[in-house]
């Protein structure tokens, strides 16, 4: 079993969420990389031939050893779509091997390369043929008889770019000149594959993209004095731009992390300094950040963990500080939003790995997200770098009997600062003087005196409130009760639809019973203009008048799929609605559309002709704009 082990980091760095994971039960040469499995675990292959697999828990266990059948090294491990692992194998003075292996560490070996061919990128795209790189391809190989026959590589060229197809037959696609090696590769958004070379014939390297077939165009050729040199760790964000690490040169020599679109025009560049010139890679994150790591440099010279936020602004994370513990590499990102990477210099005079939860400050959530104003609701502050001693505040109100979890969770007990019916902003501040801190604004929502947690209508009330599409009425109440009048559905509906810093065009005078100006005057002339409805006759509005749940199911469902929308011919399916009648088919689709379930499962009524009171309009426009 592994243990994780928590590293004294010095006064001033940032707060100690750095772990090691030590505890391997077999000695071995190096790590090759680390693999996140669709289960939730690490798997890591070894130089030794071993398999590792890490829970999230920092339990570790060798699922598969190699060695004991034909020592030699694993050089490449990735899941396929079917959700085995696959990779290359080689063992020593033999042909190198490619094989499939279950989560439990079950082996099949499934082909063997040519002499001489081994590969150090393996990825399987999404037509089911894997495709690889070989860092040189063979031009000669010698054989030596029985008893002990083994064929090796003499004499190397380039490197190649290979497909393997499902029944195994090997193309190579490309091969490339003298000295020149693809570092990484990967199947873009368009399907076509883009990778970054090395060198290109004395060149600074390039990154390029390649069809299926193999034909090949250069993207963007690199300049040592501009762009950096030796392209690295590709990776492409959904917006199709490709990121990745030079080694070196550039504009301060160090290297640079660039973002590239795919005409080969570099966006954004940061550079590292001179002190950084070493290997670096990056990572794409979910939350839209770039996660990337630096061998050696940093403040120490030992290696850094850095980020790059979508504004192109760079800021160190973690830097090393203790030889024992120093050059980083390999960096992974888990679900939580842990970082894992591997360790050439660890304590134990062996490769190692790391793991490093996020030292950002940040509030996601707080869940439940409202509660009684008059008493104290049970809570979870979701986000990241808690420390101990951190003290939590609702509108500078303290919260009492909170703790701090883990780096990711806070418990406590809120009482909203504010009144009822109101927004309160939530605030993190961990220890110091004066200590860092972070706000969610709004983050807790203090309920309506009148809709408790318990009423159908909460959530819905809640979520309208939060979206700005009604403040409430008055005194802390929302009015749960009271019917919804035509001229408040206007408001309603169209900051439903246009959000809530919408503002309508001013009024011409359109309605003879409603004055220009007046409070609602701009909103219902909107309201027309849109075409949900043209009054109630007689160039009357009826502001004032309850809308009933038939004329409601017309004006969301023109809302929703434009003034022009006619809805199928209705069936007869509730008992209050006559089939075929003025409302009927619109009341019928309303249903269809999961917006409402009428007023009466058994049997099943909708109730036309009663007004809409203002807690079912919430559930409604809810469900109508499907607001989260």
């Amino acid at each position: 079993m592994a243990t994780a082990l928590a590293i004294a980091v010095p006064s001033g760095a940032q707060p100690s969420q750095f772990q090691l994971v030590d505890g391997f039960s077999t000695v071995f040469d190096g790590f090759r990389n680390i693999l996140v499995g669709s289960d939730g675990n690490l798997y890591l292959p070894t130089v030794e031939g071993s398999v590792f697999r890490i829970s999230p828990s920092c339990a570790a266990e060798n699922i598969h050893d190699f060695h004991w059948q034909n020592p030699g090294s694993i050089d490449t491990l990735l899941q396929g779509l079917d959700g085995n692992l696959y990779g290359t194998m080689t063992p020593y003075l033999e042909p190198t091997n490619f094989f499939r292996m279950d989560l439990a560490g079950n082996v099949q070996l499934l082909y063997q390369y040519p002499s001489g061919v081994s590969t150090t990128d393996l990825i399987q795209a999404s037509d089911g043929n894997f495709y690889g790189v070989t860092p040189t391809h063979c031009t000669q190989v010698t054989c030596t008889p029985p008893p002990f026959p083994h064929c090796h590589c003499t004499q190397s060229g380039g490197g190649t770019i290979y497909r393997l197809d499902a029944q195994y037959n090997l193309t190579t696609l490309i091969t490339l000149g003298p000295e020149t090696a693809v570092t990484n590769l990967l199947q873009g958004l368009d399907d076509n594959f883009y990778g970054a070379l090395n060198s290109t014939g004395g060149g600074f390297g390039e990154i390029f993209r390649m069809d299926a077939s193999g034909n090949y165009t250069t993207v963007h050729a690199f300049d040592c004095d501009t762009d950096g040199n030796v392209p690295d760790s590709l990776v492409q964000s959904s917006d199709g731009n490709l990121h990745g690490t030079t080694l070196a040169c550039g504009p301060t020599e160090g290297g640079t992390v660039f973002s590239m679109d795919l005409a080969g025009n570099i966006t954004t560049q940061r550079p590292f300094g001179p002190a950084f010139v070493g290997n670096k890679g990056v990572l794409q994150s979910a939350d839209g950040n770039l996660y990337g790591w630096t061998t050696n440099g940093g403040a120490n010279g030992l290696g850094e963990i850095f980020r790059v936020d979508a504004s192109g602004n760079l800021s160190t994370l973690f830097d090393f500080f203790d030889a024992n513990v120093a050059y980083p590499g390999g960096l992974v990102q888990t679900a939580d939003g842990d970082l894992w990477g591997l360790l050439s210099s660890n304590f134990f005079g062996q490769d190692a790995v790391f793991r490093l939860t996020s030292t950002t400050l940040a509030i996601n959530s707080i869940v439940p997200s409202s509660g009684p104003y008059a008493d104290f609701t049970s809570v979870y502050i979701l986000g990241g770098g808690f420390v101990p001693g951190a003290s939590v505040t609702t509108d500078g109100a303290p919260v009492p009997l909170g703790a701090v979890l883990d780096p990711n969770i806070i418990s406590g007990n809120f009482r909203p600062a504010l009144g009822p019916g109101t927004l309160n902003d939530v605030t993190i501040t961990n220890p110091g003087s004066p200590g860092p801190s972070v706000t969610l604004t709004g983050g807790f929502f203090a309920d309506f005196l009148d809709v408790p947690q318990s009423d159908v209508f909460h959530d819905a009330v809640e979520r309208i409130f939060r979206d700005g599409i009604t403040a409430g009425c008055t005194g802390g109440y929302y009015c749960r009760d009271y019917p919804l009048l035509r001229d408040q559905i206007a408001v309603f509906l169209l900051k439903a639809e246009h959000g809530p810093t919408y503002i309508p065009p001013s009024c011409t005078g359109q309605f003879l019973d409603v004055p220009c100006p007046s409070p609602f005057a701009d909103w219902i002339e909107a309201f027309s203009a849109e075409g949900i409805t043209g009054g109630c006759g007689g160039d009357n509005f009826c502001p004032s008048d309850p809308a009933t749940r038939a004329e409601v199911a017309v004006f969301l469902l023109k809302a929703r799929h434009g003034s022009g929308y006619v809805p199928p011919v209705c069936s007869g399916l509730f008992v209050d609605v006559p089939c075929p009648s003025t409302f009927a088919n619109w009341i019928e689709e309303l249903y269809a559309e999961g917006i409402t379930g009428g007023c009466q499962a058994s049997p099943l009524l909708y109730c036309p002709n009663d007004s809409l009171n203002r807690g079912q309009a919430a559930a409604f426009l809810v469900n109508t704009f499907v607001l989260p």
